[in-house]
């Protein structure tokens, strides 16, 4: 992966309450409940849900 490749995405997620460390390694482990996970997918649904509405991101045809 190219650094700053989703960089729209860590931002919108950013704006959504989801800080992702600057180094953008992330991890789930069994310390994480199943409500924190479900969060955090919600979260990512979201966001990109608002970079397509905004046009920021395309689908794929």
């Amino acid at each position: 992966m190219t650094p700053g490749k989703y960089k729209e995405l860590y931002n919108q997620l950013l704006l959504n309450g989801v800080y992702i460390w600057e180094g953008k390694n992330c991890f789930i482990s069994a310390a994480h409940s199943d409500d924190v996970i479900a969060k955090l997918e919600d979260k990512i649904k979201l966001s990109c849900k608002q970079l397509l509405d905004n046009g920021i991101i395309k689908t794929r045809a």
